[in-house]
């Protein structure tokens, strides 16, 4: 009786220490979360099913698959003018830190004016997370798009989407929250 004790006990000490260890590694969703709302930013979510084509856009099966497949695209944006503290460079480098773990890196590019990093996040051999991260003066911005993500069917979606009727419609969503 004492020894199945010692177990469970034992087995509900490790399961604590794991769920701390766990809640106390940054993540990029958990970084969004926490600044959605926070001075110097703004955020909005653009759900998979609002996503609109082009028109005369040759929109075949597999593009529409692809689409399915996605969750959102989330963007968080920081600058600095609208916020009093002037905390930027600690959030950016907060968030640096986010995708340093748990990310393999796709690209990165710095111009006279922009830091670009965009990394990926694999889950069982396939892509589930894309996070681009964009320095510039005066802030930053992170987008972050969630789903099952094949990067060659992504790259055709771009193409065909209708960003002016995309904006229009996350604009709307936007005042109607």
């Amino acid at each position: 009786m004492n020894n199945s004790r010692f177990t469970i006990l034992a087995k509900a000490i490790v399961l604590a220490v794991v769920m701390i260890s766990c809640s106390g590694h940054p993540s990029v969703h958990r970084f969004y979360v926490e600044h959605e709302n926070s001075e110097g930013f703004s955020s909005f979510i653009i759900p998979s099913n609002i996503i609109s084509f082009k028109d005369g856009a040759d929109v075949d099966e597999e593009t529409l698959e692809a689409v399915n497949d996605l969750n959102s695209l989330y963007i968080l944006r920081y600058s600095l003018d609208e916020d009093p503290t002037a905390s930027g460079e600690n959030y950016y480098e907060e968030l640096r830190s986010c995708i340093r773990n748990g990310y393999q890196e796709m690209m990165s590019m710095t111009t006279s004016d922009q830091e670009i990093k965009v990394v990926i996040s694999e889950d069982a051999g396939e892509i589930s997370e894309i996070v681009a991260l964009i320095r510039e003066d005066g802030g930053f911005t992170m987008a972050r798009i969630t789903g099952k993500i094949e990067l060659d069917e992504l790259m055709k979606i771009a193409n065909k989407i209708d960003l002016n009727k995309l904006m229009t419609e996350t604009n709307m969503v936007e005042s109607l929250i």
